[in-house]
């Protein structure tokens, strides 16, 4: 009798707990991390050359950057995207998303998976598009920021080169120059013999 009356209590207790307790909905998104650069002729997706920076890539999912980028975007979003921030102070959905986000790479691979958890799915998924389209923002910008910076220190070694070259160019014909007059200059003095 005790025995039936504790899972009927219990029963009730988790049909009373499954009726009262808040739905949380999660979205995800994946991002596959290829490697660019002097290693770009090796087609190997198993090489570890983006392994080692793949904590990086996870890290900067929750950078202040792309967070703070990622509230501008959300803050645009239709109230009912922006559920989880309701009663927040702006100031603090920074620390909202960090509780509510998840990045980390798939085991041995240079995939690394979004997640963002929320009390709607249509919130959850608005949030996840934001904070990734911000990652890419950085990202892009942050490339493209190293490319202009790689440019401008190959055309200035460019420019050294070339100026080392004429240089060279110019002390060889010189040189050629001081040669042939030297020729020329010891065929003028010395006479040819004559037979006597």
């Amino acid at each position: 009798m005790y025995v039936i009356s504790a899972i009927a209590v219990a029963g009730m207790l988790g049909a009373l707990h499954y009726l009262t307790a808040t739905r949380i909905y999660q979205a995800s998104a994946s991002l596959l991390v290829t490697q660019t650069g002097s290693d770009i002729t090796n087609t190997s997706m198993s090489g570890d050359g983006g392994q080692n920076l793949i904590p990086t890539y996870e890290k900067i999912f929750s950078s202040a950057v792309v967070l703070d980028n990622a509230i501008n975007r959300i803050d645009e979003l239709p109230a009912e995207s922006r559920i989880d921030f309701e009663g927040v102070p702006r100031k603090n959905w920074k620390k909202v998303l960090r509780d509510n986000l998840s990045a980390q790479a798939a085991r041995r691979t240079t995939i690394i998976g979004l997640t963002y958890r929320s009390k709607s799915p249509a919130a959850a998924t608005a949030v996840v598009r934001a904070i990734m389209d911000s990652y890419l923002d950085f990202m892009d910008k942050n490339h493209r920021n190293a490319s202009v910076q790689v440019a401008e220190i190959l055309k200035r070694e460019l420019d050294k080169k070339e100026g080392e070259l004429a240089d060279r160019k110019s002390t060889r014909l010189n040189s050629s120059h001081v040669l042939i007059s030297y020729s020329f200059f010891c065929f003028q003095i010395t006479p040819p013999p004559y037979p006597p």
